[in-house]
């Protein structure tokens, strides 16, 4: 399913689908949440809206007035996240004994950044990603491709908490000229299956304890 099926705009439904993929912008930050013992039990995620998803969901609030207040922001973020949970949050992680699954969310604070709205919230893991024995692999991204999704200052948006002991990197995708053929010409439904976005998105290593 598209994401423009599953961020919502208030008043007005979810954002209608495009024909050319990406349509939409996310900027990322995202920070693994390590333990004691080497294992990945979390991931903090920040996600920075574009300027036109921001532009819909604001568009009942006049310029230069008051705008939304936290709470507001905050149901919206929400529930934005609610319907995220059944796409697992367009968050995949890979540690050596195969996809990590997700207990659910929690520490969701939408606010506007500027003239950009973010919301961020803490993906909590089901079993912890044991960093220890290998590289704990992560990406996120919208499988439809319908939104693309960056961190925001390459490798510098990329953290473990607490910031010693860890090495993280990030590779950026390296498109081949047919894919972004495919996502120009993309005219995806709704009810598509799609997993185009795969093929563009950034890849997150997580190794820890001297593992190379």
């Amino acid at each position: 399913m598209l994401a423009a099926g599953v961020l919502l705009v208030p008043g007005a439904g979810p954002l209608g689908a495009a024909r050319a993929h990406p349509h939409a912008w996310i900027d990322l930050q995202t920070t693994a949440i390590v333990d004691e013992a080497g294992q990945v039990v979390a991931l903090r995620q920040v996600w920075r809206f574009d300027a036109f998803y921001t532009l819909f969901v604001l568009e009942d609030f006049p310029p230069g007035g008051a705008g939304p207040d936290d709470a507001w922001i905050d149901a919206l973020m929400v529930q934005n996240l609610e319907n995220l949970a059944d796409y697992d949050y367009f968050t995949e992680v890979l540690d050596a004994a195969g996809a990590v699954p997700f207990r659910g969310v929690e520490a969701v604070d939408g606010r506007l950044a500027g003239e950009r709205l973010e919301m961020a919230f803490t993906l909590v893991f089901d079993r912890p990603a044991d960093a220890m024995a290998g590289p704990v692999d992560y990406a996120v991204f919208d499988p439809s491709y319908y939104v693309e999704m960056r961190h925001r200052d390459g490798a510098g948006s990329v953290a473990t908490q607490p910031a010693d002991g860890c090495a993280v990197s990030l590779t950026r995708p390296d498109p081949e000229p047919e894919w972004l053929m495919m996502a120009a010409a993309a005219d995806l439904g709704p009810a598509t299956d799609s997993d185009l976005g795969r093929l563009f998105a950034e890849r997150v290593v997580l190794t820890c304890g001297g593992q190379g």
